[in-house]
């Protein structure tokens, strides 16, 4: 299955969003010629592996301040593109020693010559094992830090659907967003886009602006509101307010919700009913897609036409991981019906196996296990993961033992969240959705 370079890597960067969040970080995101597609899976995989190995090691660099994620692709003479990744921090950075110790997990090696004008300046280079890129690195802890990696795919294809062509004049968007760096990125892509943005920092304002509305104003061919709370706010917006804002507008504005990886919103979509829920960021594809509705010829969406089934190839990948057959047969069985492409393992060594073979958006994993256990096989799989030895994935411990102490060991050993056994399909089908929006988004 042929992947997206643009989907790639806004969809890393929604793996690494939690982190963010977890340590105080805002951030944005830019791509530039990203429209290429990556044929090759093993291509696919090691982009994937060396942007999350980079993303995890930026997130562990600084606390309180922001990130900066920032792709350009440009063709190669020869076939495939010129890949340039940088990534940039600022913030608390954290002491050297530690910063010492995500360098050497990366496997880049200090240079040997320093600036006399800049006698704190590191920099230091080096080769990802899982792509090839070369890695540079420059921190100044003042200022901040960045990390840049370029490669070449010479087996690229550029995408092979030629962009929209400009509406005139430009559809207006309204933008909800309580991250005012985050939703100046947000305009400059749809601005790039062709749309003249609106931008709003509460959902108040965006309600008044819809009960207020003017006769003969134009509304907004689309509104995007950010449902989760910035990084300085306590919580996010109320759903009543949500809801209100979706019946203000026309039906015949499109609404995004556009929620981080994990947020509880993802865990029941009805909730937002009259909203399409995508994870942020948004990537070239998904601005594309939005931009063709607006064409003449384009087909509305009614909003009772269910899509054909997934083909295999194109199923979020599910991996199931018990040493009880009923357990592991149910699991399977339900996620399937749900949707999802759905492998099984019946302990952590098969489980790592598996995810060395075919690498799943999420893992749902037992605790207690023979052989390996799930505690044991999430600590070699994160370590696996941070290497760039294997692709990220989310982890979903599924354990009968639901004490405090079990829940707490398995945060430890890297576990995303828990689910207690048996879970009832609901519950499994919402923490699923959790985590697995964004790979339905990110393709």
């Amino acid at each position: 299955m042929a992947v997206s370079v643009s989907r790639l890597f806004a969809g890393s960067v929604r793996e690494v969003v939690p982190l963010l969040q977890a340590a105080h970080l805002g951030y944005t995101f830019a791509e530039k010629g990203g429209g290429w597609l990556l044929e090759d899976d093993g291509d696919a995989d090691a982009l994937a592996r060396m942007l999350h190995r980079l993303y995890c090691a930026a997130a562990a660099m600084v606390s309180h301040g922001a990130i900066a994620f920032d792709l350009a692709a440009k063709p190669l003479r020869s076939g495939g593109c010129a890949l340039r990744v940088r990534i940039g921090g600022t913030g608390r950075m954290r002491l050297h020693g530690r910063i010492a110790q995500v360098l050497q997990g990366l496997d880049l090696a200090p240079d040997a010559s320093a600036d006399a004008s800049l006698p704190r300046l590191q920099r230091a280079h080096g080769v990802c094992p899982a792509s090839g890129a070369r890695v540079d690195f420059g921190c100044l802890p003042l200022a901040g830090f960045m990390f840049s990696a370029s490669c070449s795919l010479r087996r690229a294809v550029p995408h092979g659907v030629p962009p929209a062509p400009p509406v005139r004049p430009a559809p207006r968007l309204w933008l909800v967003h309580g991250d005012a760096v985050n939703a100046a990125c947000v305009a400059s892509q749809a601005q790039h886009h062709g749309w003249a943005v609106v931008p709003m920092g509460t959902l108040a304002e965006a309600l008044r602006r819809a009960r207020h509305h003017a006769e003969g104003q134009a509304w907004p061919a689309l509104a995007i509101v950010f449902v989760d709370p910035s990084p300085a706010a306590a919580a996010g917006w109320p759903a009543a307010d949500l809801a209100a804002l979706r019946l203000a507008l026309p039906p015949r504005v499109p609404c995004i919700a556009a929620a981080a990886t994990g947020s509880a919103w993802l865990a029941d979509p009805e909730a937002l009913a009259g909203y399409d829920l995508h994870c942020h960021p948004l990537c070239h594809d998904e601005w594309a897609g939005w931009s063709a509705r607006l064409q003449p010829d384009a087909d509305t969406p009614s909003g009772l036409t269910r899509p054909l089934p997934l083909e295999p190839a194109d199923r979020v990948r599910v991996l199931v991981v018990d040493d009880d057959d009923y357990h592991r047969f149910v699991g399977e069985k339900l996620l399937s019906a749900m949707g999802y492409a759905v492998h099984t393992a019946s302990d952590g060594e098969q489980a790592i196996d598996a995810c060395r073979r075919s690498a799943p958006a999420l893992v749902l994993m037992d605790l207690e296990m023979p052989v390996l256990d799930g505690y044991e096989a999430t600590r070699r799989l994160r370590a696996l993961q941070r290497s760039g030895a294997m692709a990220p994935c989310r982890i979903v411990a599924h354990s009968g033992s639901s004490d405090a102490l079990a829940r707490q060991r398995a945060m430890q050993a890297g576990f995303d969240g828990f689910l207690a056994k048996p879970a009832r399909p609901a519950c499994l089908r919402a923490e699923v959705l959790r985590w697995c929006t964004a790979h339905r988004a990110a393709g």
